[in-house]
């Protein structure tokens, strides 16, 4: 009986070092050519690999994400996790709306462990140019989506990067809270700040700068969505300047500008919470006359814009 247990011991022992030796001896190599692979992965996909298929296939397929330092390394290392497949343990999940984790396991020895907090490329890029041409933030995901998916002017470079942000908090949207203020916003996932735009960084259209240089020509169609064109802008620019040339001894001077907005439904009045100009004289009142018709010329909701104040 002693012997038999002896037998069994030495057996499970050899049996069970065997497989150590088989796998303690991944070479540091491969290691350090994995994690610089999913490093430039991310890089270049903002996001991580979810599985090791995932992994192989793309790095297989594509060239030219390859980083330089391990084009020689990274042949041999997909030809082991192709071989070890079923050793090895891809972890990859998002234990918080900020925050990913990626873990890889071969016989339960980490080889890989990434605790990332998610950066969400493109995103402020977006908020911000959002808010330089609608004059203000959007009041959802969805909002900023829209927009985004209209515009031809964004993230130069960055519209890989801009889907895989969005698709990711439209996805998590209820896990979000999203709190637009004035001239501010800030969105939310529990304890962390996912973004944040205020006073340093929005676009400050009221003061004298951009009120004297005449910069604010907006215009959104009847949905709200930014609508503008210099085709547009030229045209109000034009008429305007006609109006006022029906005036005698008009003055333009620097601080007699104002920017106002326009809605069909409401009327003419000041885009600045603190202006307080007296829209009850005839020129505003032609002005609003004018933008009535060109507002129904082109079907659009809003307009925003800077005149003077005769």
């Amino acid at each position: 009986m002693r012997k038999t247990l002896v037998f069994i011991c030495l057996t499970v022992c050899f049996v069970f070092s065997g497989c150590r030796d088989s796998y303690i001896s991944v070479s540091p190599l491969i290691k350090a050519t994995l994690n610089k692979a999913i490093e430039s992965w991310n890089s270049n996909l903002c996001d991580y690999p979810k599985s090791l298929d995932e992994f192989v296939s793309f790095a297989e397929e594509h060239d030219d994400w390859k980083m330089e330092t391990i084009k020689d390394s990274l042949q041999s290392t997909l030809m082991f996790l192709k071989k070890e497949k079923r050793n090895i343990v891809w972890d990859h999940s998002y234990p918080t709306v900020t925050k990913v984790n990626l873990v890889i396991l071969y016989y339960g020895d980490t080889i890989c462990r990434l605790n990332e907090q998610l950066y969400f490329p493109g995103l402020d890029v977006s908020l911000y140019s959002y808010n330089w041409y609608h004059l203000e933030y959007p009041d959802s995901i969805e909002e900023l989506i829209v927009y985004d998916s209209l515009s031809h002017c964004l993230h130069q470079g960055l519209f890989q990067c801009c889907d895989v942000t969005f698709d990711y908090l439209l996805k998590n949207k209820d896990r979000m809270v999203w709190k637009k203020g004035d001239g501010d916003i800030l969105i939310m996932a529990g304890n962390d700040t996912i973004a944040f735009q205020g006073d340093d960084s929005q676009i400050q259209y009221c003061d004298d700068y951009v009120i004297s240089n005449k910069t604010i020509f907006r215009f959104f169609d009847k949905f709200g969505r930014y609508a503008h064109s210099e085709e547009l802008e030229n045209e109000l620019k034009a008429e305007l300047t006609l109006l006022g040339t029906k005036y005698i001894n008009t003055t333009f001077e620097k601080t007699n500008w104002h920017i106002l907005e326009y809605l069909p439904e409401i009327g003419l009045r000041p885009f600045c919470r603190n202006d307080d100009v007296e829209l009850d004289t005839k020129w505003f009142h032609d002005i609003e006359t004018l933008l009535c018709q060109f507002c129904s010329d082109y079907s659009l909701g809003k307009v925003v814009f800077v005149v003077p104040n005769i």
